[in-house]
């Protein structure tokens, strides 16, 4: 049975109990959400608002910029702010990645034009543990695009460097003490780690070249030929290669467990990840392919993208732990495009989704809140059981723009988080800053026993 729309801040069963803005009087932007095993929440982002928190003071780092700062701020269960701390300030530094480990501590990922920083922050918000900078000048850099933090606490990063792609790992004071490594050309975009310390990549790739392992899933690039978006008025569409996703898993002492690739004829990015127990894999992107390969799937058909694309959809897949088969493959979407922007597995094996869904269309069921808010963008929730059954899904959202960048389970509660700028929509906590805001929102699980 589908609920009916209800009001933010309700406390009532089937509505959100908290649903907060986060913000100053100018524009804030989300990257990222985590939620640790206590149901408190880390929003990476970034603000140009000089009376967003007291903590965290734009800056411009070079003439006639406007004034920005990346931060992390920590939220508790019911939503209020923990803390707020500076990562770093100027235009160009930018928010990539976070991962929070058992012990509350933030390890965060950001840019600043050749230069990459991993900063790990305490569970006050007090302390920098350590700030490791990767310079791209140096001979042999490392550029890591992707953060985890395994079960012993120690920071795990991957990305690409001369050799190819990379899974590293630091020191309690981010020293680099050991390195894997995959000979391949490839975009990595998410990165998890499993209890044995075991770490999974998700990314894309537009050839040959991908190490597959025996009886991987799809153990060939398809190859297919990809042109614009928007095709020229005058002369012939030039084409490229369009990427498959790929996933690959590294254990704990570099050795590659397995590696496939993951897509149709089309175009197909794979843009996070998340493991669950038992070592199998769940995977989201989005996909313009039509023959994606699907196994139980709630949504067999891709719908079409924005005009003239005949399909763009979101794609979620869950692969068994040995990365040989599906154990659920399915598109996710409606009328226009969307994409998954964040996983989380609970201790039974359910998986949630959370992401943007620009349009109508999108299968809900169960939903706190059962059809399009409006405006440019809605964000969205989906929760999976083991198996791939749909337990329920709902859009989030107000009359204006939002997007969820990220979510989190904890004791039978449901944390999500992103940007908004709809007045009026969170009621939970304080009024609507101006501009973009970011918020945070929680739910009881519809499917908890």
């Amino acid at each position: 049975m589908e609920s009916a729309a209800q009001s933010p801040g309700n406390g009532g069963d089937g509505v959100w109990r908290s649903a907060r803005y986060y913000g100053g009087s100018d524009y804030e932007f989300a990257e990222r959400f985590a939620v640790d095993t206590q149901g408190n929440a880390y929003l990476l982002g970034r603000t140009f608002s000089s009376d967003m928190h007291a903590s965290v003071a734009p800056a411009a780092s070079g003439r006639g910029e406007q004034a920005s700062a990346t931060f992390v701020m920590k939220l508790g269960r019911d939503g209020q702010t923990l803390y707020a701390a500076p990562v770093g300030t100027g235009f160009t530094f930018l928010p990539l990645d976070i991962a929070v480990g058992s012990d509350g501590a933030a390890h965060v990922l950001a840019r600043d034009g050749d230069l990459t920083h991993v900063v790990k922050i305490d569970a006050s918000g007090a302390q920098f543990l350590f700030h490791v900078t990767f310079n791209g000048l140096e001979r042999d850099p490392l550029y890591p695009t992707a953060i985890a933090v395994d079960d012993a606490g120690q920071t795990v990063i991957a990305g690409w460097w001369s050799a190819g792609l990379f899974v590293a790992r630091l020191d309690a004071r981010g020293n680099v003490f050991d390195i894997g490594n995959v000979p391949v050309r490839a975009d990595v975009r998410d990165l998890a780690v499993d209890r044995a310390g075991d770490a999974y990549i998700v990314g894309s790739i537009a050839g040959e070249g991908l190490p597959v392992t025996a009886g991987a899933l799809q153990s060939r690039y398809n190859a297919g030929a990809c042109g614009p978006v928007f095709p020229p008025l005058d002369g012939p569409a030039a084409s490229s290669p369009c990427p498959d996703a790929f996933v690959f898993k590294m254990t704990r002492r570099g050795e590659l467990a397995y590696a496939t690739y993951f897509g149709g004829t089309g175009w197909d990015e794979g843009t996070t990840i998340a493991v669950e127990r038992t070592g199998a894999a769940v995977i989201a992107g989005l996909t313009r392919s039509t023959d994606l390969p699907l196994a139980r799937a709630i949504q067999p058909q891709c719908n079409p993208g924005f005009a003239p694309l005949p399909c763009g959809d979101a794609f979620v897949a869950k692969l068994d732990p040995s990365g040989t088969s599906l154990v659920f493959a399915t598109y996710l979407g409606g009328v226009d495009t969307e994409l998954v922007n964040g996983i989380a597995i609970d201790a039974s094996g359910s998986a949630y989704v959370g992401g943007v869904i620009t349009g109508s269309g999108l299968r809900v069921h169960r939903a706190i809140q059962p059809s399009s808010g409006g405006g440019r963008s809605d964000g969205f929730a989906v929760a999976f059981g083991p198996a791939g059954d749909l337990l329920w899904s709902t859009y989030v959202g107000g009359p204006e723009e939002e997007r969820v960048v990220g979510l989190g389970v904890s004791s039978g509660m449901v944390f999500l988080g992103g940007e908004t700028t709809s007045p009026g929509w969170a009621v939970g906590g304080g009024g609507y800053h101006g501009a973009r805001d970011l918020f945070s929102a929680g739910l009881l699980d519809p499917a908890a026993p």
